[in-house]
């Protein structure tokens, strides 16, 4: 989406991600890896917005399980591609800032797109388990009590349905 710029810590998550899948075997960056990142640090953007929304930040944490390294030990973090869920929650975060001033985006929109992956089971999708199944960073945030609802409310500078936060903790 043209118009929109990442905020510097996004843009150091981002690269941080490549680096944490090829680190753990994967060849692609998944929104685990992702959320892996912004709970990283105990007083990140994801950490802080988790508590500001009255969330554990260790229980998605915890509910994050690897699967098992593939033989990509050899891949140039740089090489690493996103995954569609990736890109979707990447997409979902920019709709978030839209609106915001200067459209930047920044480790709290990631943290609420990737908490929208976790779609509602309507239709087709309740008749049939493997349509429409959340992604297990999605699923994980979302049984921590993540919603995007929760999330949205927390970000700072939040305006309306569609939230207009910085991604930053303020002070």
């Amino acid at each position: 989406m043209p118009g929109f710029t990442f905020t510097e810590p996004l843009r150091a998550a981002l690269a941080e991600a490549r680096q944490t899948a090829t680190s753990t075997g994967a060849a692609w960056v998944e929104p685990r890896h992702l959320l892996a990142v912004l709970l990283r640090d105990p007083e990140g953007v994801g950490t802080e917005l988790l508590r500001a929304a009255g969330v554990d930040p260790a229980a998605p944490a915890r509910a994050l399980v690897a699967p098992p390294a593939a033989a990509w030990t050899d891949v140039d973090p740089a090489e690493v591609r996103f995954t569609t869920p990736a890109k979707r929650a990447l997409e979902r975060a920019m709709a978030e800032a839209r609106g915001q001033p200067g459209l930047e985006v920044g480790p709290g929109h990631l943290l609420l797109g990737i908490a929208q992956l976790a779609p509602e089971r309507r239709g087709l999708a309740r008749l049939l388990p493997w349509l429409g199944r959340p992604d297990p960073a999605a699923r994980a945030l979302v049984a921590s009590g993540a919603t995007p609802e929760r999330l949205r409310a927390a970000l700072p500078g939040a305006a309306g349905p569609r939230g207009a936060g910085t991604g930053a903790p303020t002070a």
